[in-house]
């Protein structure tokens, strides 16, 4: 038991300082995709704006939805190269002329101020993705035996820690194990409590999750377990709960897919 709660305890504190980093860092291991048409300017890989044979910048208009990779960032500008098509489509020798090489077949490298970078692509979303985060359950019910064991209801705030496999555009499957706080009384621990008070459970957790925009819906199922004396003594003990909840990402790790012809 104790291994048990020196685990839940490091995963928290795993969990808290992943908090602290910034959502806005532009991640060259991501692949980002534009959000509207944009006109971007043609550099090297160092980042020195490259001239058409008048002396003037090459720009391009970029299509929405193209998909890119982050090389360098160089003086709060950033440089980046397009995906390649694949195929042998003339649509994919035509948009890789235009984005990824040159005639010479030298690879190309663009570039926009940092500011308007971020306000212009978006992560494009992995088709398996894995998360860490914390779920939220203010709805649990514990169903009776029908006999001794009476139907309970309750609110409760579980703000454990757990990671889920999501499927993009699916859903998530989310297991985790947390601490939470559970109402105890004289009836449910058979006497051993003589008012009605909270105790400490370990409590493992599986649920489906569903995105809704930023949030996420899901149904839950999961187990508390009361430790020594009152765990034996609790009617409860190791019983299912069910429950809806709303889980928020903290963290995310993630393969990046790559872009097709189809795109």
């Amino acid at each position: 038991m104790k291994a048990i709660y020196l685990f839940v305890l490091v995963l928290m504190l795993t969990s808290l300082s992943i908090m602290s980093q910034s959502l806005k860092n532009i991640d060259s291991d991501k692949v980002y995709k534009f959000k509207f048409g944009k006109i971007i300017t043609r550099c090297s890989a160092e980042g020195v704006t490259e001239n058409d044979t008048d002396g003037k910048p090459i720009k391009i208009q970029v299509d929405k939805n193209r998909e890119i990779n982050v090389d360098r960032i160089i003086n709060d500008e950033v440089i980046f190269t397009f995906l390649w098509w694949s195929g042998d489509s003339e649509n994919a020798k035509s948009l890789n002329a235009k984005y990824y090489e040159n005639t010479a077949k030298k690879r190309m490298y663009f570039k926009m101020p940092r500011q308007k970078f971020l306000e212009s692509v978006k992560v494009v979303e992995p088709r398996v993705l894995l998360e860490f985060g914390t779920a939220t359950i203010p709805i649990k019910i514990r169903p009776g035996d029908g006999e001794e064991i009476p139907l309970d209801f309750y609110g409760n705030f579980n703000a454990g820690i757990g990671m889920s496999i999501k499927f993009r555009n699916f859903i998530n499957l989310y297991g985790g194990i947390s601490l939470t706080s559970v109402p105890v009384d004289s009836i449910t621990t058979k006497g051993v409590i003589t008012s009605p008070t909270n105790a400490s459970a370990l409590t493992p957790t599986m649920g489906i999750i569903k995105e809704v925009g930023n949030v996420q819906i899901g149904g839950f199922v999961g187990w508390d377990f009361l430790s020594r004396n009152l765990g034996k003594n609790w009617i409860y003990q190791g019983r299912p709960w069910y429950g809806v909840g709303i889980g928020f990402n903290i963290f995310t790790i993630s393969r990046e897919s790559k872009e097709e012809d189809t795109q």
